[in-house]
This record gives structure tokens, C-alpha cells and sequence, in this order.
């Protein structure tokens, strides 16, 4: 443990937060998707967990944040598969998945319509994190078309954009509002805490 109090937070949450995410979304949330969609590739998930914690990580320790989800993204690879991601096809999209979000974020922040938490207010603007996870989901598709879609059809190619985006903006929903319930029972425990003291 010593060792990971020398490493900088925004390297080891968003590391340790995607690994685990990662995991639970390969054992728990694919399984069952393929037993409601049958022959469902993971490469197009309709609720891809792990794009969440890119958004959050992102958003909440700005553009570093991309190192920790990188290594993340793989040590969950290396868990559910046996392997790292060596091939240039399995890095790229590891690659690609987690820059698209810091690519969205930089343009939302050149727009001047979303800054990292590190740069903005402690509040958490929903509205703001939904749109951050639409762009980087769009440059994520980008991405992934061009490195798995060489050569498919025009059928093919939309299928699969329309797979992407929508477990992408699916995941952060999801999470988003799971992340409010969690923040709404925190603060009511807190506050029903706070009154039984008195």
C-alpha cells in the first residue's frame, strides 16, 4: 500500500475505478446482454459500463486522468481475457475509447461550456456531464469505425455506430442517476446523523 501512496490520486482512482468496472461489466452486465441479444459483440455493448467512469474520472481530474484509464482499461483486458491488449487493433480501441473523452472535454472547454472540476465550481453540472459523454461518444465512434469496420458494409457500419452510441450515452445515464441516489441517500444520512446528535 505504501507504494500507492506515491502515486499521484488521478492516476490510481480512475485506474483502479475502470479495472473494476471493467471486470463487473465483463462478468455481470455482457452475460446478460447476451442472453437478452443474442449474438451481442462486445465490442458495441448497449450499456458499456466502463465509458461512465471515463466520463466521471475525466470530468473530476481533467485531461491526466487519461494515463490511469488507459492502464485501467487494460489490467481489466488482462483479468477477463488472460492476456494484456497487444495487438495494435485491442490498444487502439483502449487507446481511442479513453481520448475520446479528453477530446470532448477539450473541445466543450474551448467552447467554454464545460470545465474539469479541478477548474470549475465543487457542483456537479448533470446536464453538462450527459453532453461530455454525447461528444466523447461520437469521437469514440469515430474511432472505432476506423479500426474495426475496415472493408464492412454501409449496413454493418450504421448498426454499429447506432450499438456504441448508444451504450455509451446509455452508461453515463445510468450511472448519472445512480450517482444521484447515492448522493441523495449520502446526504440523508448525513443530515438524519447530524440531527440525532442533537
Amino acid at each position: 500500500m505504501a507504494i500507492l501512496n506515491r502515486i499521484p490520486i488521478w492516476i490510481t482512482a480512475p485506474f483502479l475505478f475502470m479495472s473494476l468496472i471493467y471486470i463487473l461489466w465483463f462478468y455481470i452486465v455482457a452475460p446478460l446482454e447476451q442472453l437478452f441479444v443474442a449474438g451481442s459483440p462486445l465490442s458495441a455493448s448497449f450499456l458499456f459500463l466502463p465509458h461512465f467512469v471515463r466520463v466521471v474520472a475525466t470530468w473530476y481530474f481533467g485531461y491526466r486522468a487519461f494515463f490511469g484509464l488507459v492502464a485501467g482499461h487494460s489490467l481489466g483486458f488482462l483479468i477477463t481475457t488472460g492476456t494484456l491488449p497487444v495487438e495494435l487493433n485491442e490498444m487502439a480501441i483502449i487507446v481511442v475509447g479513453s481520448g475520446s473523452v479528453v477530446a470532448a472535454l477539450w473541445l466543450l472547454d474551448w467552447a467554454k461550456f464545460l470545465k474539469p472540476a479541478e477548474k470549475a465550481q465543487k457542483e456537479v453540472n448533470w446536464r453538462a456531464l450527459v453532453f461530455l459523454s454525447f461528444f466523447a461518444s461520437l469521437f469514440n465512434v469515430l474511432g472505432a469505425v476506423l479500426i474495426r469496420l475496415d472493408g464492412a458494409s454501409s449496413n454493418e457500419t450504421l448498426a454499429f455506430i447506432l450499438r456504441i452510441m448508444v451504450g455509451d450515452t446509455g452508461s453515463v445515464l445510468v450511472g448519472l442517476i445512480l450517482l444521484m441516489f447515492g448522493f441523495r441517500m449520502l446526504s440523508g444520512t448525513v443530515i438524519a446523523d447530524a440531527g440525532a446528535r442533537h
